[in-house]
Formats: C-alpha cells, sequence, structure tokens
C-alpha cells in the first residue's frame, strides 16, 4: 500500500488483500533493476473501503487472512501538562468531565507478596563472615529488621485497602495485561522483565464514580493505598494520563473549547499546540486475561 502524507485525514481508504505467488519460470528470468515484474495472482479477493471520518479505531475485513486494524497516528493536538493537583471539588469536577468523556479507564497495580509469605521470609542475605566485625553486622541485621518492617506494613496496607478496592472494581473490568513494556504514562525499556505489575482496564459507566472519588485527588493514587497511574480512554486512545508519584499528569484534546472548559472546572494548567501520538490500547474484546507473564 502506499500513502501520500496529507495534513488532514483523506476523504477515502481503499484496501485491496489479495494473495501474491511469484511463479519458478518468472524468477528465472528477472533482471536486476528491472521494474517491470509479472506475477501471478491465484486468489481475488474483492476489495473493501471506508469512509475516513475521524473515528478510529477501524477494521478492514480481509477474509481468511485476517483484518487491517487502522488506528489513528500522529496529531497536532492540544496539550494539557504541569497539571496542579486539583482540590477536592475540583477533582469530582475533573472525574465527571472524563467519566462524560471516556469510554475506559485504567489503573496499574504492583504485584504484592502476601503479608503471611513476608512474615516468614527473613530478610538476611550476608553472614557474620562477610564484616569485619561484630558491631557491623549488628548493624547491617538491624537494617534488614527495618526493611522487613517496612515491607510488612505495606503489605498488610495493601491487604486492607488496595486488594479490596480492585475486588469493588472487578465487574467493570474489561482487560487485563501484565506485559509491563509501557502504558500511558510509563516506558519500561530494558528494565520490563523486572516489573511485575497488571495493567487493568475498566469500563466508564456511573457506578464507578463513587469509586474513583475514594482517593482525594488525582495524585492520591499511590501504592500501597490504591493502584495507581490513573488514566482515562475513548475509542482506544489514552486522553488523560497520570503518575501519582510523580505528581505528573496530561490531558489530550483537539479542541480549543475544551480548553477553556478545563479552565472553568478549576484545573491549573499549562497548555501549548504541538504533535504527539498518543498511546493506544486495544481493549475492544471483552474479559481478556493475559497470563503469559505467570
Amino acid at each position: 500500500m502506499q500513502f501520500e502524507k496529507t495534513k488532514g485525514i483523506p476523504p477515502c481508504l481503499t484496501v485491496i488483500p489479495c494473495l501474491q505467488i511469484l511463479p519458478e519460470e518468472v524468477k528465472l528470468r528477472l533482471k536486476p533493476g528491472n521494474q517491470k515484474t509479472r506475477v501471478a495472482q491465484t486468489i481475488e479477493i474483492p476489495s473493501e473501503s471506508r469512509v475516513l471520518d475521524g473515528k478510529f479505531p477501524l477494521e478492514l475485513t480481509q477474509g481468511k487472512m485476517g483484518k487491517l486494524h487502522i488506528v489513528k497516528g500522529v496529531g497536532t493536538i492540544y496539550l494539557i501538562y504541569n497539571l496542579d493537583e486539583p482540590k477536592v471539588k475540583a477533582y469530582e469536577k475533573l472525574i465527571d468531565y472524563a467519566l462524560g468523556k471516556s469510554d475506559a479507564f485504567m489503573l496499574v497495580t504492583a504485584r504484592q507478596e502476601s503479608y503471611a509469605d513476608l512474615k516468614n521470609f527473613k530478610y538476611s542475605f550476608l553472614g557474620r563472615e562477610e564484616f569485619e566485625n561484630e558491631m557491623h553486622y549488628q548493624r547491617y541485621l538491624k537494617s534488614c529488621e527495618k526493611i522487613q518492617e517496612e515491607m510488612l506494613g505495606r503489605a498488610q496496607i495493601f491487604e486492607k485497602s488496595t486488594k479490596p478496592y480492585l475486588e469493588k472494581l472487578q465487574p467493570y473490568l474489561i482487560k487485563v495485561r501484565n506485559k509491563p513494556e509501557e502504558w500511558p504514562s510509563t516506558m519500561c525499556g530494558d528494565d520490563s522483565k523486572e516489573i511485575h505489575v497488571d495493567i487493568n482496564t475498566y469500563k466508564v459507566c456511573r457506578e464507578v464514580r463513587s469509586y474513583l472519588l475514594e482517593p482525594a485527588g488525582l495524585f492520591h493514587w499511590l501504592r500501597p493505598f490504591f493502584p495507581e497511574d490513573l488514566c482515562f480512554f475513548k475509542d482506544g486512545y489514552c486522553w488523560l494520563s497520570s503518575s501519582a508519584h510523580e505528581s505528573f499528569a496530561e490531558i489530550y484534546i483537539d479542541n480549543e473549547d475544551e480548553v477553556e472548559s478545563l479552565k472553568t472546572l478549576g484545573l491549573k494548567f499549562k497548555c501549548e499546540k504541538k504533535e504527539i501520538q498518543m498511546f493506544y490500547e486495544d481493549y475492544s474484546r471483552e474479559c481478556v486475561v493475559d497470563k503469559s507473564e505467570e
């Protein structure tokens, strides 16, 4: 397929899928640089067209060959960034705004060892022979005890807070992704194999409103009290991403009027118009659970 670079969305797209096999006798007669290569088309499949009206993602069926999945790429949009922590009332307005604009939201949960397992685990890896004297060894043991206490405290909070919170959201779960290469606010890179998280996507409905308001604000989605990195999606594209532990959030919109609407919610932010490739997550199939990492 060949596409021309355009500033806007082209009026239409036609895809003609076909299986082409180059016979051996034709291959033998080809000369280097020959631009007129003959091919034998053995299977004909009807073409399929769709009007590109700006609604993505778009799928074109290709019979037994599968589907062509078309998503929106880079576009010029308004970037809202350096978003200050909204006050309680402003946060509530932001959640209502997001629920009216979205069809899904995402939360990220780090996998947590149970309190019982951690309690029976002795967090000490070095023996007395590794230290110059008894005093240094005792300091090491005390530091190990402190670390284990902190781990036990986090596990206890997780089991009393995050775990029951996730159970309340379970009826609205669309998809779980266990491969952590990236999500809207994070790129793991080479460290992805060392990061053990569940990336949960939930459907938006009026019943989830009260759950999304349980944290006191946008930057209160912090482990082990709650899942992290609240993000909102529309048609597969993330238009609001956040990272609470970095006090960081971004909003992507393509309408200047919405910038003014966000200001009326009581939000403080910077805004600029720039070309951005929005994060895409396929949650079109319900109840998809990827357990490949386990």
